[in-house]
């Protein structure tokens, strides 16, 4: 099919799917409704149409795969999101998932298969209209679902938990849709912009380098209240006049540093006609390309807002209560999209970094990421019914995806063994000579010891020595590890040193800890001191270190995640370290094994 007729394809099912709708005058589409099911069997019957097997996953991402040169290979997920805000237009999300469904069926009727499977995956609640948690089947896919969002509830009152039930899905199976690390090649994104850049520069398609990075704070600026009439300006503490004037210094601080920097709410109070403020509420929405320009800016806004209270008598509070850092797309894959947009004749792709938040902020905690971006059209207009895009823009971005998709299979082809999961791993270091890979030289039961140091672990693994290839191994080490007893979880443990401090000594295990936990070096004293006080609290709490597969988590996630699991109960919590004792295993193991050549443990 040529690209203009599998774009007309395209926009008639935005079409179709705009009509699955709450409301007869407008799209609303939200997380586990009706509309929400609905959406799911039209995907499920487009993803089978094109060659796809599909499913429904347990956090209800409506997923189709198609198998590569032999089954079971790992996936390259392709994919967006069907849900909506309220009042919607009828292309975020939804064009990402239908372009998606496009390319595969092309890459179904290819002779030459490819050297992974390609999975498309329409995610059940990026938007987080409903229950006002964005990212829900995301997060759970990337394996990072909150127990604690189970208690969420929406407008009407119904839970979250309550409502998975009402679709039809069992919330105690939601773990069942993580995706390990190993069984994922990347993710690749099409998207509107939501923007006006590519609309001003005149082009259809560009490259995404990175995902905002964004903080969202609440402030209360504190005064004294006053009668409007008798209090002189000289005596009065206003609050209302010292947030304006910071609100004023917000905006120049974001332009001036090139960040995004938004007061989206005030309120004053007591808020009588005649009568001076005496406390203010805000908020302030902070976004940036980097994360150290967004948190440079916030520093300014900060030393700004207390200067402004110290000179007018006020007091300034801030409470964070949001924090995601930039999310970078990897240079490998941004390749990959650059390639597949030079296909469709644009020489010189542009590079814009997005603004707004996607499903690859999630995902990327499992997999590299790269994003494609679309030009829509009205100025850039999105969340809204103006939303429009060109049949010629979708028509590149169905042959620009299929492009960057043939150009990772050929990357993977060339380098087999080096692409599943996060390439920040040490195990997908390009270029890294064996000599470097920590336990290289050493017997295989040592090497084996250095992944898991559980003596049980070990000599199951150790057993089934030689193995035909990494694969082998790996599923062998899977099952061995699954699960650990309490006993083996304390044997496992005392290998790791706390998250934060370094691993003492040059053995294979040492140089694996300090470079896991290159992201949980702290050079934020106060993000340092964060994670130790957790620390100290999780063995006050549960009686042994707190651990986390550090690799490719910054120190915001690692923290994050430690103050979600002191919350957890005992058996709940032994569960999740058993689990990251497998999954650190296993990522050992890849680094180790990643470039064998023989059969593995031969002569053990």
């Amino acid at each position: 099919m040529s690209a203009r007729a599998a774009a007309a394809r395209v926009l008639e099912r935005c079409d179709e799917l705009a009509t699955v709708s709450a409301h007869p005058a407008r799209i609303e589409r939200v997380h586990l409704s009706p509309e929400h099911r609905r959406a799911n069997e039209l995907a499920g019957t487009w993803m089978a149409d094109a060659g796809l097997a599909t499913w429904v996953d347990a956090a209800a991402n409506r997923c189709g795969r198609l198998e590569g040169a032999s089954d079971g290979l790992p996936a390259l997920l392709l994919g967006s999101h069907l849900d909506t805000v309220r009042d919607a237009g009828r292309y975020d999300g939804t064009l990402g998932v239908l372009v998606a469904i496009e390319v595969a069926e092309r890459m179904a009727r290819r002779d030459e298969p490819l050297p992974f499977a390609l999975e498309v995956v329409g995610f059940a609640d990026e938007e987080g209209t409903r229950f006002g948690n964005a990212l829900l089947g995301s997060r759970a896919l990337a394996g990072g679902f909150d127990p604690a969002w189970w208690r969420l509830r929406d407008a009407d009152g119904v839970t979250l938990r309550e409502a998975f039930s009402d679709f039809g899905l069992d919330p105690e199976h939601l773990p069942g849709a993580a995706r390990r690390p190993e069984a994922l090649v990347g993710y690749l994104e099409v998207h509107i912009e939501q923007g006006p850049y590519l609309e001003e520069a005149d082009r259809a398609l560009a490259v995404v380098s990175s995902i905002a990075g964004a903080r969202r704070f609440e402030l209360t600026m504190t005064g004294r209240a006053g009668h409007a009439g008798g209090t002189p300006y000289e005596r009065r503490r206003d609050a209302l006049v010292g947030a304006s004037e910071l609100v004023v210094d917000i905006e120049a601080i974001g332009r001036a540093r090139g960040v995004i920097a938004t007061v989206g709410r005030l309120e004053a109070f007591p808020g009588g006609i005649n009568v001076i403020p005496g406390r203010v509420e805000f908020t302030l929405d902070l976004r940036g390309e980097a994360d150290a320009a967004r948190d440079d800016a916030l520093a300014e806004i900060l030393r700004r807002g207390r200067d402004i209270a110290a000179a007018r008598g006020l007091r300034l509070e801030v409470d964070e209560i949001y924090r995601a850092d930039a999310t970078p797309c990897a240079p490998w894959l941004r390749d990959a999209v650059a390639g597949g947009i030079r296909r469709t004749g644009d020489r010189d792709p542009l590079t814009l970094w997005s603004r707004a938040g996607h499903d690859g902020m999630a995902v990327h905690a499992i997999a590299d990421i790269a994003m494609l971006f679309v030009r829509c059209g009205n100025g850039g207009i999105s969340h809204h019914p103006d939303e429009i895009v060109a049949l010629e823009d979708v028509a590149a971005a169905v042959d620009a995806l299929e492009g960057a998709v043939l150009a990772v299979a050929e990357r993977v082809r060339s380098r087999p063994g080096r692409y599943s999961g996060r390439t920040s791993h040490a195990r997908q270091r390009e270029g890294m000579p064996m000599a470097e890979v920590p336990g290289a030289g050493e017997p295989f039961r040592d090497r084996l010891r250095t992944c898991l140091h559980v003596e049980r672990w070990v000599e199951e693994v150790a057993g089934g020595a030689p193995y035909a290839g990494l694969e082998a191994l790996i599923a062998a080490a899977d099952a061995a590890a699954s699960p650990l007893s309490p006993a083996e979880v304390d044997e496992a443990l005392a290998a790791h040193p706390r998250i934060g401090e370094r691993a003492a000594g040059d053995g294979a295990a040492q140089r694996f800890s300090r470079s896991e936990q290159s992201s949980a070096d702290a050079d934020d004293p106060e993000l340092a001191a964060a994670i130790a006080r957790g620390n100290r609290a999780y063995e006050e709490r549960f009686g042994r270190i707190f651990l986390i597969r550090a690799a490719g988590r910054s120190r915001a996630e690692i923290l994050a995640e430690l103050e979600r699991r002191l919350a957890l109960g005992d058996e709940e919590e032994l569960a999740v370290v058993g689990e990251q004792l497998r999954e650190i295993a296993l990522l050992r193991l890849r680094t180790m094994f990643a470039d064998a050549s023989t059969p593995i443990g031969a002569a053990a």
